[in-house]
């Protein structure tokens, strides 16, 4: 499954590290916080490199709806009650920021991006709700209004509207940016120590070292994989369509989001905790609604991302831990990578450069609440869940029963074990033990991968990994 914007753009391959180099700062990750904050780095005058795994913008960028907003659903309220005025405040303008930022650079810069300027809007069946957010996002300095009239065939009171925000194609966007770097793909990041960034083929030492690559991937300091857990969400661009103006998105779990994107129309949702997909039919729920919505329709491209969810609905931002003072990480960005990225890519450059930054404590990895504790105590039952699966959950399959083009827990004689059957009969066996922290996977039969209900790590029919915080695959059983 390939997004539209992997359809639709070509990347020229970057040579990987042969090795040891020296830099002013590591950035571990290619993606849009890590080029954007690797660029931040140059303009300030720090030359920095930027180590990816894989390929430039290949993990969560090519899987964005790539909104650029400040409207991160319908938070203005609820966020005010939580954090306080000022805290609101200075979150929304920090994003707000973000979106003039990216213009800015697409500007100056004379990048080819296809951006374009757009309100944003957050849509409820609740008017009353619609009123109240309006006015909470009008007092947070914001300019908003209430719509009652939308574009969007779905049955609703309205919505808030956010104007002067964008989108845009965020591999064309990436591709011209990271052009102008230093990146070496195909560089997977080992381990760290103090200045030390170690890789297979090589190392760089650095005076900073930034965590960028979606879910950090070493547990101590931080202990970040006890604080967010991660979630899917599923994308189609239609065909014949029609046309739409404004990005939009729905006020809770069950809903549809839109936005355009050339003659395409992409309908996003179907968002589930990451590992709790068993029953499957994410993307045939989508093309449902695609022909209750657009009858003319047909899809022409369909994926999915992943993203990480903090328990306070705030990225993580700044140093990486109080023993780690020139450590620094950029991470859960909940639904809205692409403001958060810049974010990131900004506040990161004054904390290295030792500049006064007024969103710094706003996003600080440091902070903690009384109020996060129900949510981490959620998170990590959920984690102790995974783990008792090891023990305990006795598979109802044998690999002999299991259909063709599926995927299961089965029992084999060597114990339990992960397996796929292919379309021609082909066996396909992994171990089901999360490399990461030794939880229980489970079977993701929309994405045909086998997903770690507990920190969000991903592997393929094969065990090659796809997604981390795991640093290598699960080996075949």
């Amino acid at each position: 499954m390939e997004s539209i914007w992997s359809k639709t753009c070509e990347r020229e391959k970057r040579p990987a590290l042969e090795g040891d180099i020296t830099a002013d700062a590591a950035v571990i990750g290619g993606g849009m916080a890590g080029i954007l904050t690797a660029w931040k780095l140059k303009e300030a005058g720090v030359h920095a490199v930027v180590l990816e795994a894989d390929r430039t913008g290949g993990g969560q960028t090519q899987n964005t709806t790539a909104k650029i907003t400040s409207q991160h659903g319908m938070f203005c309220r609820t966020f005010t009650e939580k954090k306080g005025e000022e805290t609101a405040r200075r979150y929304v303008q920090a994003n707000q920021v973000a979106v003039e930022e990216y213009k800015r650079l697409i500007r100056e810069e004379n990048i080819e991006c296809d951006l374009k300027e757009s309100d944003a809007y957050v849509y409820s069946s609740d008017g009353d709700k619609l009123r109240t957010e309006t006015e909470a996002a009008q007092r947070l300095g914001i300019d908003a209004e209430f719509r009652e009239h939308l574009e969007i065939p779905v049955s609703c009171a309205g919505a808030v509207c956010f104007h002067g925000q964008a989108e845009f194609h965020p591999l064309k966007f990436i591709t011209a940016l990271s052009g102008r770097l230093t990146v070496y793909e195909d560089t997977p990041v080992t381990g760290v120590e103090e200045k030390l960034v170690k890789t297979a083929c090589g190392s760089v030492r650095a005076d900073k070292i930034v965590f960028a690559a979606h879910f950090p991937f070493l547990k101590f300091p931080g202990l970040y994989f006890a604080r967010m857990h991660q979630e899917r969400s599923y994308v189609l661009a239609l065909e014949n369509a029609g046309s739409l103006d404004g990005m939009y998105i729905g006020d809770g779990r069950d809903t549809l989001s839109f936005r355009q994107y050339d003659k395409y129309i992409l309908l996003g949702g179907q968002a589930h905790r990451t590992g709790e997909n068993k029953e499957g039919g994410r993307y045939e729920k989508l093309k449902q609604a695609a022909g209750r919505l657009y009858p003319e329709s047909r899809p022409a491209a369909c994926w999915s991302a992943q993203d990480c969810i903090t328990a306070d609905g705030i990225p993580f931002i700044g140093q990486y831990a109080a023993s780690r003072p020139d450590w620094f990480i950029a991470t859960g960005f909940q639904k809205w990578g692409m403001s958060s990225a810049m974010v990131s890519a900004m506040l990161l450059r004054d904390l290295i450069c030792g500049r006064e930054n007024p969103y710094a404590e706003v996003f600080a990895p440091a902070r903690f609440s009384v109020k996060e504790i129900p949510q981490l105590m959620k998170d990590g039952g959920k984690a102790v869940k995974g783990l008792a699966k090891r023990v305990f959950h006795i598979p109802a399959e044998t690999a002999a029963a299991l259909e063709r083009n599926h995927g299961a827990v089965v029992e084999t004689p060597q114990g339990k074990a992960g397996v796929y059957k292919t379309e021609d009969g082909t066996v396909c066996q992994v171990d089901l033990v999360c490399p990461h922290m030794g939880c229980e996977l489970a079977w993701n039969p929309d994405e045909r991968s086998w997903d770690c209900p507990c920190h969000g790590s991903r592997f393929d029919c094969e065990g090659n990994l796809k997604d981390g915080p795991a640093q290598e695959g699960i080996r075949n059983a």
